[in-house]
């Protein structure tokens, strides 16, 4: 079973509060090839900040971003699901992004161990952002998942000492990874109407002694 086969049977959580959200794009100039605007701000927001909540938070307060919704939740078909999200708005050289970023629990279901995730992703609400989609393919420096779309792909990786490498195959092999530091997940995504960079960590509590 696949690191995503793992989140299937689960609720969106955080992809939920994203695409329910509607914000207004701006007005913006193209950004350059060779300097992306997305992916810097990927960079410092996400990546920088390894995603926890606390750090996105007083990186976006830094740069002067302006939260525009703050949500917890929980969901009763899922007792013990919870998940918080905030989302920010923040303009850096004429373009117009939305974060959104929190921490989110999955718990236990039959023989699946319990999950917690850091999610963390800027939106673009710029036409495709290509030079920021080629920087962050680049950055991963792994191979995508399986089952990726022109405008869709994931990237799972683990990571250790800022070397980042595919995670082990198996389902065994990828719970340990996820009790031993955790699975990261990039997903890059784009089209006509803008770009988005979403980074995921999730993690397992040890198995019982």
């Amino acid at each position: 079973m696949k690191h995503q086969a793992i989140q299937s049977s689960r609720p969106a959580g955080l992809a939920i509060v994203i695409l329910a959200v509607s914000l207004v794009s701006a007005a913006c100039s193209p950004s350059k090839a060779t300097d992306s605007p997305l992916f810097a701000t990927f960079k410092t927001l996400c990546i920088d900040t390894n995603a926890r909540t606390d750090n996105v938070r007083s990186a976006l307060e830094s740069v002067g971003a302006q939260i525009r919704v703050s949500n917890n939740s929980s969901d009763p078909a899922y007792p013990g699901y919870t998940t918080a999200i905030e989302i920010w708005d923040y303009k850096l050289r004429g373009h117009h992004f939305q974060i959104a970023f929190g921490p989110t629990h999955w718990p236990s279901i039959r023989k699946i161990p319990a999950i917690d995730e850091l999610n963390c992703s800027v939106r673009d609400f710029e036409k495709d952002d290509s030079a920021g989609i080629a920087a962050a393919r680049r950055w991963v420096g792994v191979p995508p998942d399986p089952m990726g779309s022109d405008e869709l792909t994931r990237y799972s990786y683990k990571e250790r000492d800022g070397v980042r490498t595919a995670p082990p195959k198996g389902n065994e092999a990828q719970w340990q990874a996820m009790r031993s530091g955790g699975i990261w997940l990039l997903t890059v995504s784009h089209s006509s109407t803008g770009s988005a960079l979403e980074l995921m960590l999730s993690m397992s509590p040890p198995a019982p002694g």
